[in-house]
């Protein structure tokens, strides 16, 4: 009897728009680093795409290499597009501050300014349609970060004349200062705008823009007011920072206390965040006996609602465009594949705001996604070899913190001692204790907020059940940020140390794969 014979199985360790993402911000790197006009990308991508559909036929790993290589041209000339248009946007804006006078839209939800000297005053975003110059009127589309007095009262969507000064925002002037301008443009904002009188404020229009934005705006007052009716005002700044993103009340010295324990990204509204919203929609959803194609589609909207409160901020927009891509993937029965989707969501954004690749937020976003991925699985087989005997779901719940917490921090302290000049030991410890915490206080928070807002009489348990929590998160942090030794600050490491030591990794991990 003949033996039958199968085909070896294979599989591909990782997904197949991983290394076109990689290769787009190469070329990013590349013009970042060795500008190149936008025309002669143009042409080398055209060419390596003729080179990929020849070698298709005759030699497709030929082919692979110069689609490869094509990416990396268009990384290239999408970001020469990009820097143009931003130099475009800066015309007229010098370094010091010069009299101007802009007619712009409001395009965010202004923020309360408290400032130490002066009055209080409202910051905001607006995009200029018109300055006046020299020469008189001239079009434009930059968008400029204003600040107008509080008795103003501007709202998004408002149409305004602004008499005001603008310039270039600040740099940076010695290492380790956060650098200002750098920020902006990275965020497509050309520069910065002060009125310094409420007379220098005509209001043209009201109600433009979006309405699905001024629900959000709307949804975000009250909240924040329900969070001030529930705590104290400190608890209050404190949980509205942590979930609606509003950082502008925050105390500086708390805030800095989670930045030296490492635990800044807990503090803020992040990817996590958003994986909460997700399942709190989820639950509330499953009693209904909806259809799986409806839930999605609910909950992406309850996802694109919560993007929108929080302010469109960065990383609740990478974390929500991965929450929708999964909810395709299972909408279209397809395999969701975390590395291709995290790949697929580093793509669109590279089309969308090449310099991303160059935000703090962004490369750790990314960067601790990888850092799981890699060392994750490879910690917890070392930990879960020890298991004890008794309590092993426990056991297991704590190796998967553990693991996770020590997989960031390896993937991350030379990127995060290049951006903060500091190395956290502490934050191993810091983040098993508060990641639980934070957790919780999102699953009760989101819900308490919703209560608040229409039942005044649950208001004091909910407002009770918060101040707990927060009071336990605060104290765990300032327990960890008073250890000896738990915070290093040192130098800027430079691009040799980081570059080598994730060098190291991927080598290994490449060979350990392969060894596999």
């Amino acid at each position: 009897m003949e033996k039958k014979t199968y085909p070896k199985k294979t599989s591909n360790w990782i997904g197949p728009l991983v290394l076109p993402s990689l290769a787009m911000g190469c070329g990013i790197l590349a013009q970042h680093f060795l500008p190149m006009p936008v025309s002669f990308a143009l042409v080398a991508a055209a060419g390596g795409l003729a080179l990929a559909t020849t070698f298709r036929l005759v030699r497709p790993a030929g082919a692979e290499a110069a689609l490869l290589a094509a990416i990396v041209c268009l990384g290239a000339a999408r970001l020469a597009i990009h820097r143009e248009a931003q130099q475009a946007s800066l015309a007229g804006i010098g370094e010091q501050a010069s009299g101007v006078r802009v007619e712009a839209a409001v395009i965010d939800e202004p923020s309360l300014l408290e400032r130490e000297h002066g009055a209080p005053a409202q910051a905001c975003e607006v995009r200029v349609r018109y300055y006046r110059g020299p020469a008189g009127w001239k079009r434009t589309n930059a968008r400029l970060r204003a600040t107008v007095p509080l008795a103003a009262r501007v709202a998004y969507g408002d149409s305004v004349l602004l008499d005001g000064k603008w310039k270039l925002a600040e740099r940076a002037t010695n290492p380790g200062q956060y650098d200002r301008r750098a920020a902006y443009q990275r965020q497509g904002i050309a520069g910065v705008l002060t009125v310094s009188d409420k007379t220098g404020v005509v209001r043209l229009a009201s109600g433009r823009g979006f309405s699905s934005n001024r629900l959000a705006a709307q949804c975000r007052g009250k909240a924040n007011a329900a969070l001030h009716r529930m705590l104290r005002p400190d608890e209050a700044d404190f949980l509205s920072a942590m979930v609606l993103g509003e950082r502008s009340r925050l105390d500086e010295s708390r805030k800095q206390a989670f930045i030296e324990t490492g635990t800044m990204h807990l503090l803020i509204v992040s990817g996590s965040n958003v994986g909460v919203v997700a399942l709190l929609i989820l639950l509330l959803l499953r009693p209904l006996g909806l259809p799986r194609g409806a839930r999605g589609l609910l909950t992406a909207a309850g996802l694109a609602l919560y993007c929108g409160i929080t302010g469109m901020q960065v990383p609740v927009e990478r974390a929500t465009l991965v929450a929708l891509l999964v909810l395709g993937a299972q909408g279209l029965d397809r395999v969701a594949r975390w590395d291709n989707l995290t790949a697929a969501a580093a793509v669109i954004f590279f089309v969308i705001d090449p310099d991303c690749l160059f935000d703090p937020s962004f490369q750790l976003s990314f960067g601790a996604i990888a850092s799981l991925a890699l060392f994750a699985p490879m910690l917890q087989q070392v930990f879960l070899a020890k298991q004890p005997p008794m309590l092993a779901s426990l056991w297991r719940t704590v190796v998967q913190l553990l693991a996770a917490t020590v997989a960031v921090w390896i993937g991350l302290w030379p990127l995060l001692a290049s951006i903060f000049f500091v190395a956290s030991p502490v934050s191993l410890l810091a983040n098993l204790v508060l990641g639980p915490l934070v957790g919780l206080v999102m699953l009760i928070a989101l819900p308490a907020i919703f209560i608040g807002s229409f039942v005044a009489s649950l208001q004091p348990v909910c407002g009770f059940a918060l101040s707990v929590l927060v009071r336990a998160i605060c104290g765990a942090v300032e327990a960890c940020h008073a250890l000896p030794g738990g915070t290093w600050w040192m130098g800027h490491p430079g691009f040799a140390v980081p570059a080598g030591y994730y060098a190291l990794i991927v080598t290994s991990a490449w060979l350990r794969r392969r060894g596999q």
